[in-house]
């Protein structure tokens, strides 16, 4: 069995002609289920029921800052924050890891924050959430 390193897992915006978020340097996927106690006078025991309601997911991505026009650049991407947009999860490789491969997940999701650090003597970095 394979294992697929981080550089190698890449967040890309966009349906038709996907493109990698730029410079990332990592990013996260978080898959929720909301549940809600359901409890009947049948149940028997001390625990409580529950069942799932609703599914949910976000990604957040961390990176360093670049102004890269040909792909999605913090600057880019907060041009569009509130904006719904196409979001896949998939491996890459090629060049600069930007050629799409394997799709693990992917769905709308609108861009819903985005954060620019700039310490002095460091380099600068973003971080992006999409819910």
């Amino acid at each position: 069995m394979a294992t697929v390193k981080g550089q190698n897992l890449r967040i890309f915006i966009g349906n038709a002609s996907p493109v990698p978020i730029a410079a990332a340097l990592s990013c996260t996927l978080q898959i929720q289920t909301n549940v809600q106690e359901h409890s009947t006078k049948d149940d028997e025991g001390g625990w409580a029921q529950h069942y799932a309601v609703s599914t949910s997911w976000n990604v957040k991505v961390n990176g360093a800052v670049t102004l890269d026009p040909d792909r999605n650049d913090p600057a880019s991407l907060m041009d569009r924050i509130g904006q719904q947009v196409y979001v896949t999860l998939a491996t890459a490789s090629g060049e600069k890891n930007s050629d799409m491969g394997g799709m693990l997940v992917c769905g709308y999701a609108i861009i819903s924050d985005v954060q620019i650090e700039a310490t002095n003597d460091e380099e600068s970095t973003y971080s992006i959430q999409l819910t």
